[in-house]
């Protein structure tokens, strides 16, 4: 697998080893792909509570969550 390069402020470099020693991770990319993935986690999860919420039928709900699984699997999301 080929790598590429990124560039981050110096602060922002600080932060990221910091957590990646603190996660534990093997590498830079592993811990953000653990941030990544932690995102994407919460965000579902807002919007579940939201839907749960909502005043939607049972059978909207399901539609809603449905479509939100659609628009997660396409790579530019």
């Amino acid at each position: 697998m080929m790598g590429k390069v990124i560039s981050v402020r110096e602060d922002t470099y600080r932060r990221l080893k910091s957590l990646k020693e603190r996660l534990r991770a093997k590498s830079l990319g592993e811990t953000i792909d653990r941030l990544i993935d932690e995102y994407l986690k919460r965000k579902r999860e807002r919007l579940k509570d939201l839907v749960r919420s909502s005043r939607l039928s049972e059978e909207e709900a399901d539609k809603v969550e449905e479509i939100v699984k659609e628009v997660e699997a396409r790579e530019w999301w």
